[in-house]
C-alpha cells in the first residue's frame, strides 16, 4: 500500500512537471514567435543596427537551448512515466500475490479446523471405545472371580462330599 501511496505521488509530480514543461513551452513559443516578428521586422525595415541582429540571435540560441532542454525534460518525463507505470503494475501484482496468500491462509485455516473437528470426534470415539473396553474387562474380572469363587464352592462341596462317603463308608 505505501508503494502504491509512493506511485500515486510519482504520478502527480510527473503531471505537475509535465505542466510546468507545456507552459514553459508556450512561454518559449510566444517569445519565440515574438522574436521572429522583431527579426522579420528588423529585415523589412532594414535596419544596420548589427548590435540588434546580435541580440536577437542570442535571443534565439538561448530559446534553441530552452527548447533543447525542454525536449530533454519530455524525454525525462516520458522515462518517469514509464518507470511509475512498471511501479503500479508490480505494486498490482504484490496486491494480486497478496490477495491469492490470503485466500491461501484462509483455505488453510479452514482445513485446520476441519481436521480439527475430525480429530476431536475420533478422539471422543476412541475415548467411548475405551470405555467400552474398560467395562468389558471390568466385567470379565468379576466373572473371572465369580468363576473362582464358584470352582472353590465346587472343590469345596466335591471334599465334603468325598468325606461324606468316606464316612459313610467306615
Amino acid at each position: 500500500l505505501a508503494a502504491s501511496r509512493d506511485a500515486e505521488a510519482e504520478r502527480a509530480r510527473v503531471e505537475n512537471a509535465a505542466k510546468d514543461v507545456a507552459a514553459t513551452r508556450e512561454e518559449l513559443e510566444g517569445r519565440a514567435a515574438e522574436l521572429e516578428a522583431r527579426v522579420a521586422e528588423a529585415e523589412a525595415a532594414r535596419l544596420a543596427s548589427a548590435e540588434e541582429a546580435r541580440l536577437a540571435h542570442t535571443e534565439m540560441e538561448k530559446i534553441s537551448t530552452r527548447e533543447r532542454a525542454v525536449a530533454e525534460t519530455e524525454v525525462s518525463l516520458k522515462r518517469r512515466e514509464e518507470a511509475l507505470a512498471v511501479r503500479e503494475r508490480l505494486v498490482a501484482e504484490t496486491e494480486t500475490r497478496v490477495a491469492d496468500a490470503e485466500t491461501r491462509v484462509a483455505d488453510a485455516k479452514a482445513d485446520a479446523e476441519h481436521a480439527t473437528a475430525n480429530a476431536n470426534a475420533k478422539t471422543e470415539a476412541l475415548s467411548r471405545k475405551q470405555e467400552l473396553v474398560e467395562k468389558a474387562e471390568a466385567a470379565v474380572a468379576v466373572a473371572e472371580r465369580e468363576a473362582r469363587a464358584y470352582a472353590a464352592r465346587a472343590a469345596e462341596d466335591r471334599r465334603e462330599a468325598a468325606d461324606a462317603r468316606a464316612a459313610a463308608e467306615k
